[in-house]
């Protein structure tokens, strides 16, 4: 119920007519916001009942740092193909699910060809310094 709860708010801010803004301002930003946490628990208790369908979340959880670094990359390319095109402002909604994907899996290729690399390099360097140091200490 709150994951429904909470996907509801999210497409009512996402897809609500420009008027709505008008008349209700930043309570738009808010029902996103309320949306968008609701969604989280969810997903967070998905599996705590034997669901499995919350996987994308946890995921994107994982690579958090990565995303965070990168999702303005195509964020940006996405608003200027969006402009590009003259497209109406009333379907920017259909940008949202391909940003995300697309955040996600450049998210997963800078995780699997730069993060993982380097924390494996930086792992074993350290493991090989703590080696050598653990020698015999003299007094």
């Amino acid at each position: 119920m709150i994951g429904t709860g909470g996907a509801c708010l999210m497409l009512a801010e996402i897809l609500a007519p420009a008027a709505w803004w008008h008349a209700v301002g930043d309570t738009m930003f808010a029902m996103l916001i309320m949306g968008t946490a609701m969604l989280v628990m969810a997903c967070h208790w998905l599996p705590m009942v034997g669901g499995v369908r919350s996987w994308w979340l946890r995921r994107m959880g994982q690579l958090s740092y990565e995303i965070y670094l990168t999702h303005m990359f195509v964020v940006m390319a996405a608003v200027r193909l969006f402009r590009a095109h003259d497209l109406p402002l009333a379907q920017g909604w259909m940008v949202y699910p391909i940003c995300l994907v697309l955040i996600w899996l450049l998210g997963e290729a800078i995780f699997r060809l730069f993060s993982r690399p380097v924390a494996a390099f930086l792992d074993q360097h350290f493991v090989r310094l703590r080696k050598s140091d653990a020698g015999p200490v003299s007094v």
